[in-house]
């Protein structure tokens, strides 16, 4: 059981350690538990939101490219 929850905490952990790495959290300095907690419910809504973005643009991205496409191909049948 302890082994589960220190593998489950090294995610966490791990997750966290990313986004004040990457995402520049690593200038937050908290010291109440409340402002703790605030300040790891930003870190993990400002992750989902990079995630979400990331997916939309990819869709897009392609959806364009196929229109696109798409459109060449019925200009060089023509």
């Amino acid at each position: 059981m302890q082994y589960q929850d220190s593998c489950e905490r090294n995610q966490v952990e791990s997750k966290f350690s990313t986004l004040k790495t990457f995402h520049g959290l690593e200038r937050l300095c908290s010291r109440l538990k409340e402002t703790s907690e605030l300040e790891i419910e930003l870190a993990i809504l400002g992750l989902n939101l990079c995630k979400r973005v990331r997916t939309f643009f990819v869709v897009f991205s392609d959806v364009l490219f196929w229109t696109f496409k798409i459109q060449i191909i019925r200009q060089e049948t023509n």
